[in-house]
């Protein structure tokens, strides 16, 4: 059986002692800021508990506990401790344990269990050790006969002889080595050779057959194919490489210039045929600039013309661009308010152009004045209600309200963060990632380059056609004796020039432009021909040099007619707004229409209405959700937390491809490399068409959009101002923010103020209905109304107060005299009407009360300082208190300062040991914070008989 989970424990018994005390302290847990529980020792002095926060008196002391005796077990006590911490030491003081039965029947019961337990643990073992015994009588019964084993051990093979599984499939993996599934067995082997018994026999028979291999020699690509074998059968047997006589195939293929070695017909171009490549012109691209590329001119908005050659008109369209793109420039960055907008195009069209401050009182401001009251002075008591702060209810600030009106509904303090995960980008078919994985299957891909005579590739089409044009008995030559004579003679005979050599296809080498009669007008012809002015269309593969230019300077003169109704419009083409113009907030009201604004609403709501409002409501309530009023203090804090221009910012779950940065860049990187856009580069003579094109029309586009976005732009490019406008003196502040101006100020100052107002002359009000208990105010006639009802025609002055002191007569004195009379142990009796003072003589019975107490204080570091006077007073003190900190040596101090104060000389105060019989004699003066050495007091036990050693060597008095 397994054994108990816990052992008992048993707390150290403490013998109690004759004299003095245990001095313990017990560490306990709280739980809940709360520990309960019996101390552990008995007999414990409930005045000597002290409880700490850490051991040994450290760590603060907690106060809040509770004792109490057990009723049934005087010596128990039962404790309860409160406090926020998890851990308390509890200081006491004891004589020693009570051993009660309790304690006998807990240990009883300990030793009982353990005995119950080395009783089941034995029967436990002694069931195992029968089965044990079972199980080894029944080995021994079965086990097999040694003679026997060992005999038929001997029919058993060798391990040192024999193969282990292990080993045998070693070897036949090795047998197998690295076959291929198929062939990894005999069968399948056997299977592959058709089960010929005589395979090697057979394999020689067919070798046998076959022919040997030559050196060189193989099957291939290049091997003699049955096309070959046909061609080489249209071969004549015995033909030659030419059919020419000796000498004069010597003088044919020599390196001098025979009559054999050229043909005049064949020399003269008229005879040529077919087409050459301008790269076989040697001078063809600079004739081609001296033709085309000449005649650069800058003149400025210059029609171009037929006759220009591409420089001229390039030049001319540069030029243009170049003025244009200064006016467009000069336009863009002007400040001076270029379309004259007004502020009637802002918005502004009723606004007066006057300073906030020189503002006249408005309509509806002299309305809401008219229901003031006047004030002969304004008074003395500062601001009537401050603005609101984190601590301090009152009115928002303007800095307050500004920030709030910038702050989103439900604003949070959102902070996004730096990175975001792959995950949350929403991909789309424009904007992909690409994996690693799909570069290199890209990257893995064959070129497309076609073949050439120094690198592999696929095979041009050209080839291809050229390849299929080769008959397939072509032959070297097949000239017959005659004909080789006739080719010789050189005249122009039939055979005396080649088809072949006449086609320039087939011309090497390289000629001058200056051989091409007509190469100029040809040029002019292919690339200057087909003018179009057709405007905004966008330049195709297909247009000539002149048609492009056409387009291009028409877009130009397009572009410059639109930037110039744009530079000269004055109907504010940008849409400047008030904002821009820094008024957004001003409204477009006239000064004299002007409703009340906020500030001055808040200045007239200091102010006393001609008609009183009462006292239904609180006079400024804290502003709700319904209601407008005063900024709570919950409010301000909460708005001082809130960032400026804070909004509602809810982070969506994922992302457009759009938002990272750099993904088109990272996309291009990857798949679209070598991509050049660069513009606005200078036009020289040694540019080609299209890199000039190139250069042109991204100037021209880079020039449109820079003027379309400028055209386009509500953002007030020309930063147009107020006073630009008409309206400098402005200031940008919505009508209901807008302060108390100068005028308004002086129209205020005539108004009375709601706290506390004065007003002169004779001001009036509504009267009360009688019996009205409110705060409204009361007049006059209100008065006399509730004195009328009183009765206060009773209430004559000369008859209530004849000697004229303000006090009604009777109430001087009481009407009628009364008796003070005291019973019980102090007894006494006086008169008293009021009209003067009175004494009272005070008798005590004697013996009434009791003076054979005296109280005791627990002040256990109590110093002669603090000790009353005339009076004799005792302590429960410590020893090591009286000079300097407290300690656990106690004692029972009585101290005797018996003068009224400190001319009465020293305090005597006189410790008793609680732990030994020993008296202490202290003095000092009142003032003194240590009672310093004492001087103790002998009992008549401790006298002593001095021998004549005693004195020579000392001795010691008491002990």
């Amino acid at each position: 059986m397994a054994y108990p989970e816990n052992a008992d424990i048993f707390q150290e018994k403490l013998n109690k002692k004759e004299a003095g005390n245990y001095v313990v302290e017990e560490h306990v847990t709280l739980t809940n800021g709360k520990y309960e529980g019996f101390l552990i020792h008995d007999n414990v002095s409930t005045a000597s508990i002290n409880i700490y926060r850490g051991p040994k008196f450290t760590g603060g002391q907690i106060t809040n506990y509770s004792v109490t005796t057990d009723s049934d077990r005087a010596w128990k006590k039962f404790i309860r401790v409160f406090d926020a911490g998890t851990e308390a030491y509890i200081n006491y003081e004891t004589v020693g344990d009570q051993v009660e039965a309790e304690d006998i029947n807990t240990l009883q019961t300990s030793v009982h269990a353990v005995q119950q337990d080395v009783i089941d643990y034995k029967a436990s073992n002694n069931s195992v050790i029968a089965l044990h015994d079972e199980r080894i009588a029944s080995v021994e019964s079965e086990k097999a006969d040694e003679s026997y084993v060992n005999e038929q051990l001997a029919l058993k093979s060798d391990t040192a002889n024999t193969y282990t599984k292990t080993e045998t499939d070693a070897r036949i993996q090795f047998v197998v080595d690295t076959a291929p599934e198929a062939l990894d067995t005999l069968k399948e082997i056997a299977d592959a050779l058709d089960n010929d018994p005589d395979f090697a026999a057979t394999m020689t028979a067919q070798l046998a057959s076959k022919v040997d291999k030559a050196a060189g020699y193989g099957l291939s690509a290049n091997d003699f194919s049955d096309v070959l074998k046909g061609k080489l059968d249209g071969i004549e047997t015995g033909a030659e490489v030419n059919n020419l006589t000796d000498d004069a195939a010597s003088e044919l293929t020599g390196n001098s210039d025979s009559s054999l070695h050229y043909h005049t017909a064949d020399r003269n171009r008229a005879n040529h045929t077919g087409t050459q490549t301008s790269a076989t012109i040697s001078d063809f691209v600079t004739r081609v600039r001296t033709t085309v590329l000449t005649g650069l001119s800058t003149t400025t908005n210059t029609v171009i013309t037929a006759a220009d050659t591409i420089l001229t008109a390039f030049g001319k369209l540069q030029a243009q661009v170049t003025v244009n793109k200064s006016e467009a420039d000069l336009h863009a960055g002007s400040t001076n308010n270029p379309h004259a907008v007004s502020k009637a195009q802002v918005g502004l069209g009723n606004a007066d152009n006057t300073a906030d401050l020189s503002k006249p009182v408005s309509t509806a401001m002299k309305t809401a004045l008219n229901q003031k009251a006047p004030l002969s002075h304004v008074g003395a008591t500062g601001t009537a209600h401050g603005d609101a702060t984190d601590t301090i209810s009152g009115f928002m600030s303007a800095d307050d309200k500004s920030k709030l009106d910038d702050v989103e509904d439900s604003a949070n303090h959102y902070v996004h963060p730096a990175t975001h995960s792959p995950a949350i980008i929403v991909q789309n078919t424009t904007n992909r990632f690409v994996t690693d994985a799909e570069k290199s299957t890209w990257n893995a891909k064959a070129s497309t380059a076609t073949a050439t005579t120094t690198a592999n590739g696929l095979m041009a089409a050209a080839d291809k056609a050229k390849l299929g044009t080769i008959e397939s008995s072509a032959e070297v030559n097949n000239i017959s004796d005659a004909n080789a004579a006739d080719l010789t003679d050189g005249g122009a005979s039939t055979l005396h020039y080649h088809i072949a050599d006449r086609s320039r296809a087939n011309h090497t080498g390289m000629q001058t432009a200056s051989t091409i009669s007509d190469f100029a007008a040809s040029v002019r012809l292919a690339v200057l021909t087909g003018l179009s002015t057709a405007s905004g269309a966008v330049i195709t593969t297909a247009d000539t040099v002149l048609t492009a230019l056409g387009k291009l300077q028409s877009q130009v003169t397009a572009n410059k007619t639109e930037a110039s109704t744009h530079a000269s419009s004055t109907a504010n083409p940008h849409t400047v707004t008030k904002a821009q113009v820094g008024l957004g907030s001003v409204n477009n009201t006239a000064d004299a229409d002007k409703p009340v604004s906020t500030a001055m609403q808040t200045a007239l709501n200091t102010k006393a209405p001609i008609s009183h409002v009462g006292a239904t409501g609180a006079a400024h309530g804290t502003v709700n959700g319904n209601v407008n009023g005063f900024m709570s203090v919950a409010d301000k804090f909460k708005l001082d937390v809130i960032e400026d221009s804070a909004n509602h910012y809810v982070h969506p779950v994922s992302h457009p491809a759009s938002i990272i940065s750099d993904f088109a860049a990272s996309v291009r990187s990857a798949v679209l490399t070598g991509l050049s856009t660069a513009s606005s580069a200078v036009i020289t003579t040694a540019d080609t068409v299209l890199t000039a094109l190139g250069k042109l029309q991204a100037q021209i586009s880079a020039n449109k959009t820079e003027a379309s976005t400028h055209a386009n732009s509500t953002t007030n490019p020309h930063n147009v101002t107020k006073a630009q406008v008409g309206l400098g003196s402005v200031n940008n502040t919505a009508d209901a923010d807008k302060p108390v101006s100068t005028a308004m100020q002086t129209a205020l100052n005539a108004k009375a103020p709601l706290a506390s107002p004065t007003l002169t002359g004779v001001p009036k009000a509504p009267t009360a209905t009688t019996g009205n208990n409110s705060t409204q105010l009361a007049t006059t006639a209100f008065v006399q109304n509730a004195l009328s009802t009183g009765g206060y025609g009773d209430m004559l002055k000369s008859v209530y107060d004849a000697d004229g002191d303000g006090v009604v007569d009777e109430a001087m004195k009481l009407h009628t005299a009364r008796n003070i009379t005291l019973t019980g142990d102090a007894t006494g009796s006086v008169s008293f009407n009021g009209s003067a003072d009175a004494s009272m003589t005070v008798t005590v019975i004697d013996n009434s009360h009791r003076h054979n107490y005296i109280y005791s204080s627990d002040d256990r570091d109590v110093k002669p300082s603090v000790t009353p006077k005339h009076y004799l007073s005792s302590y429960f003190a410590s020893k090591g208190g009286l000079t300097g900190a407290a300690d656990t040596n106690y004692i029972d101090l009585m101290v005797l300062n018996t003068y009224i104060n400190v001319a009465g000389g020293y305090v005597n105060a006189l410790a008793f040991d609680k732990t030994s019989k020993k008296i202490q004699h202290y003095q000092a003066a009142q003032t003194d914070l240590s009672w310093g050495t004492p001087k103790t007091i002998a009992y008549q036990e401790d006298s002593k008989t001095l021998t004549w050693g005693d004195l020579k060597n000392g001795f010691t008095l008491g002990g």
